[in-house]
């Protein structure tokens, strides 16, 4: 997001408008999605980014109906929510928007379902409220230095850790969907996402879902 938003900025005071070809949806999605971000303001690169799908790649997967309805509902909820904070950074936005929605409708939720399913109580230190607060009051500088994100809580275990644990590459939990709908799970997945039932209910496009499947 940061690199983006730097792209974004000598546009902008350029004057340069816009960067994006007009036969842009014969192009591949990853630079179609590019071009979407650093074209765009930042409130909806940010709605975009967090699920990775921007409008062009919608349009091929919803109906234009259903779209619409997405469209007012997350440009209504996004524009209450940075409209609180005009005056703040773009990180600190950021960090307000990940902890409001992100955060609890998602990974928390996650978290919470893996560790019951295997017996495992779970508990999250950092999000202790009064944390949270002391973090938020952090200048931007101390969050992120250079290309270093935790910067102050990497320092702090430097103490403790061996540098190359506390500054390897950040890894998420992926899941091998890749795997999956190539194997059993593929015939399952096809039988009910391009069913007629499933066409004719009008949320999703059969043809671009069949794409995604194969």
């Amino acid at each position: 997001m940061m690199k983006i938003e730097k792209i974004h900025s000598f546009l902008d005071f350029f004057h340069i408008n816009s960067l994006i070809p007009s036969d842009l949806m014969i192009m591949p999605e990853k630079i179609r999605k590019y071009l979407y971000w650093i074209n765009s303001d930042f409130n909806k690169r940010y709605r975009t980014v967090s699920n990775d799908i921007v409008p062009s790649i919608l349009e091929d997967l919803y109906t234009q109906e259903f779209s619409h309805l997405i469209d007012d509902q997350y440009n209504n909820l996004f524009e209450h929510t940075f409209s609180r904070l005009k005056d703040k950074s773009m990180l600190k936005k950021m960090l307000y928007a990940d902890t409001k929605y992100w955060l609890p409708d998602d990974v928390l939720l996650k978290a919470d379902k893996s560790t019951m399913a295997a017996s495992i109580e779970l508990r999250v230190p950092f999000l202790d409220h009064k944390f949270i607060e002391m973090a938020g009051s952090i200048p931007d500088k101390y969050k992120i230095h250079g290309k270093i994100g935790k910067y102050i809580l990497k320092k702090i275990m430097e103490k403790y850790l061996p540098k190359d644990i506390i500054y390897r590459r950040k890894r998420g939990f992926p899941v091998p969907i890749a795997e999956w709908f190539a194997g059993d799970l593929h015939g399952q997945l096809s039988n009910i996402l391009l069913d007629n039932k499933t066409i004719n209910r009008g949320y999703i496009k059969g043809n671009y879902v069949k794409k995604i499947l194969e």
